[in-house]
């Protein structure tokens, strides 16, 4: 009983955050399930399909992570984006991720690197996401949020016509 007492987990306040995140990511997708019609259990295996959130670290600086010099070669900016987005598991910013792609092999002839890369992402909707005026995430880390470009008619609610006058 003594041990068991000692193993007792403490949790600190980015833990918590972090849960939470899962859980806002989890009841999110359940609201999305929930208007859908399908057969048998909705929430079958939908825990084990959730997307990683971004985990929030108490690391100040993003270069902890390694990235080694090929990590982004041949792939497009947008791609490289991505992948390190997948690595870091956290927004960052337009200027982190450069120098992140920069690091990872990307290399650009442009004369403002970052306006390229800025306008690349803000192209994509359907993967990234401006999360703060600066900040860059996933789509998939935020299921919650309304997406960009999609219709009443995309969501199955057909839009009310008007008639027109003869």
């Amino acid at each position: 009983m003594m041990k068991e007492e000692s193993k007792e987990r403490t949790w600190t306040i980015a833990d918590l955050e972090a849960l939470r995140s899962q859980i806002d990511a989890a009841i999110g997708i359940l609201k999305q399930l929930e208007g859908s019609a399908s057969g048998g259990s909705k929430t079958d295996g939908i825990l084990n399909s959730l997307p990683s959130p971004p985990i929030e670290n108490s690391r100040d600086n993003d270069h902890d992570v390694d990235i080694r010099s090929d990590a982004f070669f041949g792939l497009s900016f947008t791609d490289a984006t991505y992948k390190y987005l997948q690595m870091i598991r956290r927004p960052q910013t337009t200027e982190a991720i450069c120098e992140a792609l920069q690091k990872g092999g990307i290399e650009s002839k442009s004369q403002n690197f970052l306006i390229t890369v800025y306008s690349s992402l803000r192209r994509d909707a359907r993967r990234f996401v401006r999360v703060k005026k600066k900040e860059w995430g996933l789509v998939e880390w935020y299921p919650t949020r309304p997406q960009a470009g999609k219709t009443p008619k995309d969501e199955g609610i057909e839009k009310p016509t008007r008639k027109r006058k003869k």
